[in-house]
């Protein structure tokens, strides 16, 4: 059997890690490097916020809503919810209007992934400062939830329930932080139309690089009709006859010049 890079006719290790180890290459992998890495740092705020809310959204709420999660992991966050909703600064707003704990971790999710959608997709700072005043609340109000009645992250070993307890408060002040710069000085990222000027720039230089150098570039003017070329004819026997036989004719038919007689 041959091996797999030969089906997929790859070029052989050798020639991949010449090119891999040429100045061109590695010059163009650090500048693609160096440029993540300062588009990362710059928008660190939103992509924590945006990352967290999704993924609490995701794993915290709608997998053990959707009946997906291991049976004790929806036990304890079901349990740790309901703990929540019966707090005294929850029931009485929560109560009157008949929401229970899945309902609550519903709504939860629902707004958490709007303000993880407003960071990410749009462009401006309105809707960064939306995202961020919510995650500022959810997070303040995480850390109340925690606090008060002792909750620590589901199927955490009871030995290693105050390091839990710690992390949990250290990743809520991050993202409470990160959200308060969302609000002030940040705006949202806008990655659709991000990916797609890199995907038209990509093209745009394929298209460069395949069509040869130092060709014309075809333009839609008309070009300019270049004159034709005078060709010299060498005049033929006949022609110089005829010519000597009229100016032989003009000489005969003008007058004979009088002479001056001196006196």
């Amino acid at each position: 059997s041959r091996p797999f890079a030969a089906c997929i006719c790859l070029p052989p290790a050798t020639t991949r890690t010449q090119v891999m180890k040429t100045p061109a290459f590695v010059g163009k992998m650090t500048g693609q490097m160096k440029g993540l890495l300062s588009w990362t740092m710059k928008s660190f705020p939103q992509l924590m916020v945006a990352t967290s809310l999704a993924g609490s959204a995701l794993v915290m709420k709608i997998l053990p809503l959707s009946g997906f999660a291991p049976a004790n992991f929806e036990k304890e966050i079901m349990a740790s919810y309901g703990k929540f909703v019966a707090l005294p600064l929850l029931k009485p707003v929560l109560e009157p209007i008949g929401m229970e704990v899945r309902m609550f971790m519903l709504v939860l999710a629902c707004f958490h992934l709007a303000a993880a959608a407003l960071l990410l997709v749009p462009t401006g700072r309105k809707t960064a400062r939306l995202a961020g005043a919510w995650a500022v609340v959810a997070m303040a109000g995480a850390e109340y939830c925690t606090r008060t009645t002792g909750a620590v992250p589901p199927m955490t070993p009871p030995q290693w329930a105050w390091e839990a307890k710690l992390i949990c408060t250290m990743s809520h002040v991050v993202i409470l932080v990160c959200g308060g710069l969302c609000c002030y000085g940040f705006d949202s990222l806008g990655l659709p139309g991000t990916l797609l000027s890199l995907v038209t720039k990509s093209k745009k230089e394929k298209e460069s690089k395949s069509s040869p150098k130092g060709s014309p570039k075809a333009s839609p003017k008309k070009s300019k009709a270049s004159p034709e070329a005078t060709v010299s004819k060498m005049p033929s026997k006949a022609e110089v006859g005829s010519k000597a036989e009229v100016g032989s004719k003009k000489r005969s038919s003008t007058p004979p010049s009088k002479v001056k007689t001196q006196k």
